[in-house]
């Protein structure tokens, strides 16, 4: 599961391998797991898909997350207040707003549009990575 949160910004949880009562939290920085888990130990796996990694009581996640949910004191635009509230790292705002758009892409009519997209959203001519790289994609 990721988790975006306005104070702590990106985590991925999942089920920890050796302890089935616990979450592995995973980040790519380590302010965000020490943001959304006060306490927890962070460690680093070198070479891991998430660098950073700490171990939590999956009741314990729980509640941090439903507190999480408990605060939530803005009424709109959740990553412009995430870049406020967040560790502070320049590569957020691109992370942020590269999300929404990539999400943003999925919904059929355009963010404050009217009009629907087009049935065909993905040019079929350009290969998967090519297109990663072009800067389309962040669009």
């Amino acid at each position: 599961m990721w988790i975006v949160t306005v104070s702590g910004g990106f985590v991925s949880l999942v089920q920890d391998r050796d302890d089935a009562s616990k979450l592995q939290v995973r980040a790519r920085v380590p302010e965000d797991i020490s943001a959304t888990f006060p306490g927890a130990e962070v460690f680093i796996i070198p070479g891991a898909d998430y660098r950073y990694r700490a171990r939590v009581d999956q009741q314990e996640a729980a509640q941090r997350l439903a507190e999480a949910v408990l605060a939530i004191d803005y009424d709109s635009h959740f990553k412009d207040v995430a870049l406020q509230r967040s560790p502070a790292d320049p590569e957020r705002y691109y992370a942020y707003y590269g999300t929404w758009s990539a999400m943003a892409r999925m919904q059929d009519f355009a963010p404050y549009s009217t009009t629907p997209r087009a049935a065909e959203r993905w040019d079929e001519d350009v290969d998967d990575d090519e297109e990663r790289n072009d800067s389309r994609w962040w669009r």
